[in-house]
């Protein structure tokens, strides 16, 4: 039986934090295998790099937050693997403000 005080409200915004907190969560507490499979950093260069870029320049301060503390994240565990992508991160926000 589903809690009766849960609310079934959602939009677009709020699902859009939801993702970026559980994308913060998922590299914060992944394991030392977890980020060396291939598949993760393939993902990890494919989809999250870009859309990290694309919510850094958000209209939700919440999505601007999460994303600088994500690609933080991303420079403390994945450094080595994602050196391409990690210097675009740092010169894209730069040359678009």
């Amino acid at each position: 039986m589903l809690c009766s005080n849960v609310s079934l409200s959602f939009s677009p915004r709020s699902g859009k934090v939801l993702a970026l907190e559980l994308v913060k969560v998922l590299l914060e507490n992944s394991g030392p295998v977890f980020r060396r499979a291939d598949k993760f950093l393939a993902a990890i260069r494919q989809y999250l790099c870009l859309s990290l870029l694309k919510n850094s320049g958000s209209s939700l301060p919440a999505a601007q937050s999460l994303s600088v503390s994500i690609f933080t994240s991303l420079l403390q565990r994945f450094r080595g693997a994602l050196k391409a992508e990690v210097g675009a991160g740092h010169e894209v926000p730069y040359r678009a403000g």
